[in-house]
């Protein structure tokens, strides 16, 4: 690949120091070590970059979700709406989708809570 214009440029010592040493260990020249040091930067920059766009666009489809499941549980819930028409296999899905969501520790959690106000816990080797 063709190299562009010479820059100038100051580094802290302790950097250009670090840099100078892994150049002497490996036998190259200083500006060699740098110009990879330069190119790793950029790369982890970009993957880093590209990582929070997918998170971003993971966490905007969560949200979507979280409003879709939050308007469909107040729709069971609302007083005076009679027969919902809720499928009892959807509210299955989604509690055995939550438990495998929350893990050992917060079920263990939410068992004894549930117990705390006299409910009985759900245990789907038992139901």
């Amino acid at each position: 690949m063709p190299l562009g214009s010479v820059l100038r440029l100051q580094l802290e010592q302790e950097v250009e120091d670090r840099v100078r040493h892994e150049a002497a260990f490996r036998g190259v020249a200083y500006q060699v070590v740098l110009r990879e040091k330069i190119d790793q930067a950029m790369d982890l920059a970009g993957q880093v970059a590209a990582f929070r766009r997918e998170m971003d666009a993971g966490f905007y489809d969560l949200r979507e979700r979280q409003e879709d499941l939050t308007e469909w549980l107040t729709s069971l819930s609302a007083p005076g709406q009679g027969d919902t028409g809720a499928n009892p296999s959807a509210v299955y899905e989604l509690l055995l989708l939550m438990r495998s969501l929350a893990g050992t520790e917060r079920l263990g959690r939410a068992h004894r809570e549930m117990k705390r106000l006299g409910l009985t816990p759900y245990n789907p080797d038992n139901p």
